[in-house]
C-alpha cells in the first residue's frame, strides 16, 4: 500500500510539472500568434497592473479578510516552501497574496480590452519573423510571471495535497523560488513578519 501511496504523490507532481509546461508552451504558441506589437501592449498593462497592485493590495486584503473564509492550519498541514515564522501568520499572508492576484485579475480583463482594441497595430507589416519570435518570447515571459502569482498563492495554503505540489524540485517549486527579481521582491512585500 505505502508504494502505491508513493507512486500516486509522485504521478501527482509529475501532472503538475506537465500542467505547468503545456502553459508555458500555450504562453509562447499565444505569443507568437499575437506578436510582438500587440505582446508589448499586453506586457506593458500588466506592468502597470503590477504597479497598481503592489501599491493598493493590504486595503483590498482587509476586505477580503471579511468575505473570503481561511483554510484552518492543521499540524499535519506544514508549508513547504515557507519556515515556522511564515507558517504562524499564513492566513494574513495569504489574504495579502490573493488580494495583489485580484487586481492584477481585473487588470488583466482590463488589459486584455485595451490590446484588443489596438490589434489592428499587430498587422503593420514588420519584419514577420522578428514579430513573431518576440511575441513568442513576451507571451512565454507573461505566462511565467502568471504562473508564479498563481503558484507563489497558492504554496500558501496549508492544504497537504497542495503543499505536495511544492515537494522537491518540481517546476512548481522552480517557479516559486527562483523567479529572477519578482521572487524575493514578491515573499518581501507578502510575507507578514
Amino acid at each position: 500500500m505505502s508504494m502505491f501511496r508513493r507512486f500516486t504523490k509522485r504521478s501527482e507532481v509529475n501532472m503538475a510539472n506537465i500542467i505547468l509546461l503545456i502553459i508555458l508552451l500555450i504562453g509562447i504558441y499565444s505569443g507568437a500568434r499575437r506578436g510582438l506589437i500587440v505582446q508589448t501592449i499586453l506586457t506593458v498593462g500588466y506592468l502597470v497592473t503590477w504597479i497598481v497592485g503592489a501599491l493598493f493590495y493590504q486595503h483590498v486584503a482587509k476586505i477580503l479578510q471579511i468575505i473570503i473564509p481561511f483554510p484552518s492550519n492543521t499540524t499535519a498541514s506544514q508549508l513547504s516552501l515557507y519556515n515556522l515564522a511564515t507558517t504562524l501568520k499564513v492566513d494574513e499572508t495569504f489574504y495579502n497574496a490573493l488580494a495583489f492576484v485580484c487586481i492584477m485579475f481585473v487588470g488583466w480583463i482590463v488589459t486584455r480590452l485595451v490590446a484588443a482594441t489596438l490589434n489592428r497595430l499587430g498587422h503593420i507589416p514588420i519584419i514577420s519573423q522578428l514579430n513573431t519570435l518576440g511575441g513568442a518570447v513576451l507571451g512565454f515571459l507573461c505566462s511565467w510571471i502568471g504562473l508564479y502569482f498563481l503558484l507563489t498563492l497558492l504554496s500558501f495554503v496549508p492544504v497537504v495535497s497542495v503543499q505536495d505540489i511544492f515537494k522537491g524540485q518540481s517546476l512548481a517549486t522552480i517557479i516559486v523560488k527562483h523567479t529572477p527579481i519578482i521572487s524575493q521582491l514578491v515573499i518581501d512585500t507578502w510575507i507578514v513578519k
